[in-house]
């Protein structure tokens, strides 16, 4: 395919080219067409600029080195890059400012440089610095140009996902080593101490505080000084005042008689010079640090030239003789006018106060530029704090200890310490839920109990746990969210009529979904036990789509086999279907009405679609109750207010058919009546001796050293009308009956005799 140019730059040594592998007009449309469907209906323009003031730019006209033009550099896109010397100079490197990888992508030779560079999730201002020589003189200049977003819209919604993310997780949005950068503005909150602010904004203040240090060191402030001495007259030389002359005649037969004398000289030992000198220290201390995080690191060999450059630079400084004479600087007692208002020492001070390492002092310069996260990573960490938000206006309140997210410090970034350090704990007292949740945790395949893999270790975005406390056995359930930064443009790939109206998730995204769901198993503590915890597994997405008046693509396979996505942006009323389906999966009350009953919640159907050839039975244990147990003791079962119930090991079900029967159905005496009126949830089964069971637990007070089973009962569900049974089923009399034909029986005797 034929490459499209895109731009071109031209200067005195050289022009710049630019070209697309693919065509980007096609682009142009689809960026222009999500911003429609956001109802923002303005044309997007990109920012062009040349640091050579002679730079001629192919696309409208130059205005101050820069133009202004419809976009054409967009992200996951390959561009060409084209540099021919001209006017008789020759191309000496070509490089980005910090990452070694663009130098290596780029083969430079003295008349010609070509490379294809990846633009990949970093967008934002990309830059290359292009270094020539004519007649012995090099010179160095910049050329810049955007990247452009195609799910998202630039100038909006990238600020509103910084600003999201800045609010719980200041200066994790920073990075050293990203091809393009930012301008960052005011912050509302003060940060922490972050090395690569300060670098930052040194590379920018570089010269202005070079220059500052050599004015002080033309022409340093200097004081004079007022020194006391006692000497005989022999010894004092030089202008006297008349008083001390006269005594210097009235003693003149004393010669031994000492006289005080009061001496003046000029010192360079002043605060002000105090304070140049601390900064100097404090300079090279930093860059010193610096050049050790970044040495095994993948930055460009020009970055580490000029850092160590500036680094000589400000221990020369450090070395010049006037500071020899200058004591440790221990603070300014008041106000100086000196580093106010005089030439040199002022630039110092200006440059001081925005190289200290708080980010409100970096922040105060709008025009500054910095790396930033690539906007995968960012529309990941949005998509958590996404999930925490709508959680809290759902009614969760957050518990006070998990407010301060676990960072760490990685060289010159602040990293997020993923799993259990980055989760969010929060509550509902009114549904009496917990829960959490979690960025990236770990599900390894060596656990002996809790949630493992059989297989490979799995690592999900985001999972949100909740358990369930109250009137039932706490249950612990997951719902599965994977953040992707990729859209599907066509419903069908081979019909692209409908494509950038109705964005889709990629479905190698919910493959992943299915992996997620399938290979997560929980194993109980209790008594072993496996269960799959993840009730629902779903990819979030940028894609935009009316939620107010339609219905998600993805509802059907969300409701039939808990996989699906959803689509997230931060626009107004983009997480409708998201809320909802959280609302109503949490058993959550709509504004004005009570909580769902968690039993009712917990007791669903099975979702599983059975394979072909095979029956999967919902199996229910009927047992009696037995005569001579307490009127308490069969009430209990008749009402759904049964906690447990034993049946005898020798002759009685199998232990491994009672692991996998999840209901248990009681014959109760009420009124003369025998009757099932419900079923419960058997929670978990144990070996017990019948001694160790009281009268509450058993019904009985009769005690017998012999094992039982002793099957613990939650989430009572009561049957539509109560199932008569007649005659008497004595001993250890029990049977398993499949819950649907339970269910709809109208008789006893149209459930078998199933064994």
């Amino acid at each position: 395919m034929a490459s499209t140019p895109l731009f071109s730059v031209t200067t005195d040594d050289w022009i710049l080219t630019i070209k697309s592998a693919g065509l980007v007009r096609g682009d142009q449309e689809r960026l222009q067409a999500t911003l429609r469907n956001m109802g923002r209906d303005s044309e997007p323009r990109a920012v062009y600029a040349c640091s050579a003031p002679e730079a001629r730019w192919s696309i409208g006209e130059p205005d101050k080195a820069s133009v202004e033009h419809l976009p054409t550099v967009f992200e996951n896109r390959s561009v060409l890059v084209d540099i021919r010397s001209r006017g008789g100079a020759s191309l000496v490197s070509v490089r980005h400012p910090q990452v070694a990888g663009i130098e290596a992508d780029l083969d430079v030779e003295p008349k010609e440089c070509r490379g294809t560079l990846r633009t990949g999730n970093d967008i934002g201002r990309f830059m290359l610095e292009i270094r020539s020589a004519c007649g012995g003189i090099e010179r160095s200049e910049r050329v810049s140009w955007q990247v452009w977003p195609l799910k998202l819209d630039y100038a909006t919604d990238l600020a509103d996902l910084t600003k999201s993310v800045e609010m719980i997780y200041p200066l994790w949005l920073f990075r050293f080593l990203s091809p393009t950068d930012h301008e960052v503005g005011k912050a509302d909150r003060p940060g922490e101490r972050f090395l690569l602010l300060w670098l930052k904004r040194f590379e920018a203040l570089r010269k202005e505080f070079e220059a500052g240090i050599r004015t002080v060191l033309r022409s340093p402030h200097q004081r004079l000084e007022s020194n006391e001495r006692f000497l005989r007259s022999d010894r004092i030389h030089g202008r006297i005042s008349p008083r001390l002359e006269q005594a210097i005649a009235l003693q003149r037969s004393h010669s031994a008689k000492r006289h005080r004398v009061e001496q003046h000289r000029s010192s360079m030992d002043t605060p002000e010079n105090r304070f140049v000198k601390h900064v100097l220290e404090q300079v090279a201390s930093r860059l010193e640090r610096i050049e050790l995080l970044v040495k095994d690191r993948g930055v460009s060999s020009g970055f580490r030239r000029d850092l160590a450059s500036w680094s000589r630079a400000a221990k020369s400084f450090s070395a010049s003789p006037l500071f020899r004479v200058v004591g440790d600087f221990e603070g300014l007692s008041q106000e100086s006018l000196v580093l106010h208002h005089r030439a040199g020492y002022s630039a110092v001070y200006r440059a001081w106060l925005q190289l200290r390492e708080y980010l409100e002092f970096f922040a105060r310069t709008p025009r500054a530029n910095i790396g930033m996260r690539e906007i995968s990573e960012l529309y990941e960490l949005w998509c958590f704090l996404e999930l925490r938000r709508i959680l809290l206006t759902l009614g969760f309140v957050e518990d006070a200890p998990s407010r301060a997210p676990r960072m760490r410090r990685r060289d010159l970034e602040t990293e997020l310490e993923n799993g259990l350090g980055a989760a969010f704990h929060l509550h509902h007292a009114a549904a009496c839920i917990s829960v959490r949740l979690a960025h990236e945790p770990v599900f390894g395949t060596k656990g002996t109990e809790g949630i493992h893999s059989y297989t490979v270790s799995q690592k999900p975005d985001l999972v949100l746990e909740a358990t369930w406390n109250g009137s039932t056995a706490p249950r612990r359930l997951l719902w599965v969210f994977d953040a992707k930064y990729r859209v599907k443009t066509s419903y069908d790939d081979r019909d692209d009529s409908r494509s950038w109206n109705n964005p889709l998730v990629p479905p190698d995204a919910l493959d992943q979904m299915h992996r997620y769901r399938d290979s997560l198993i929980l194993r109980h503590a209790q008594d072993g036990g496996k269960s799959r915890p993840v009730i629902g597994a779903y990819a979030l997405y940028p894609g935009f789509l009316s939620q107010a008046d339609s219905d998600n693509p993805y509802a059907q396979a969300i409701h039939e086999v808990g996989i699906g996505a959803f689509p997230l942006l931060p626009a107004p009323g983009h997480d409708l279907w998201l809320r909802e389906h959280l609302r109503v999966a949490l058993g959550l009350p709509e504004p004005a009405t009570p909580a769902e009953d968690p039993a009712t919640l917990l007791a669903q159907e099975n979702v599983r679609i059975p394979v072909t050839g095979l029956e999967y039975r919902d199996e229910v244990l009927v047992v009696p109750i037995g005569k001579d147990r307490t009127s308490g003791y069969v009430n209990a079962f008749a009402s759904g207010n049964a906690h447990g119930y034993h049946i005898d090991v020798e002759g009685g079900p199998s232990q491994r058919r009672l692991a996998s029967t999840r209901w248990l159905a009681a014959i109760a005496t009420v009124d003369g009546r025998r009757e099932i009126r419900g079923m419960y949830r058997i929670a978990s089964c144990k070996t017990r001796k019948r001694s160790s069971l009281g009268e509450a637990e058993s019904g009985s007070a009769w005690k017998r050293e012999r094992d039982v089973h002793w099957l613990s009962l939650e989430s009572w569900v009561p049957l539509e009308s109560p199932l008569v049974v007649e005659g008497w089923m004595g001993g250890n009399w029990f049977r398993y009956f499949d819950r649907s034909l339970l269910e709809t029986a109208r008789d006893f005797h149209e459930l078998g005799s199933a064994p």
